[in-house]
């Protein structure tokens, strides 16, 4: 019930947080794979979403995961922490 207030707000709120917050949930489904190709496949789409939602917080994220895709990689084949 909480999350579902949340989310209503973030529809009713600009578009632009609607966006960011899909982005950001979309993301959660790279941890889902295990084979390189399929982390690799995934992440680059996403990572092409993110830069074009032109949203700068976002764009600095996906830079930012872009400069550590090895480790990114690396932890979704052997989720070791």
């Amino acid at each position: 019930p909480a999350h579902a207030d949340a989310l209503a707000l973030l529809h009713t709120g600009g578009l632009s947080e609607s966006r960011a917050w899909r982005l950001k949930e979309s993301l959660r489904g790279l941890w889902s794979y295990r084979q390189r190709a399929a982390v690799t496949r995934f992440f680059t789409r996403w990572y092409a979403s993110a830069i074009r939602s032109r949203l700068e917080p976002v764009t600095q994220v996906a830079r930012m995961l872009k400069r550590h895709a090895d480790g990114v990689l690396r932890h979704a084949q052997h989720p070791i922490t």
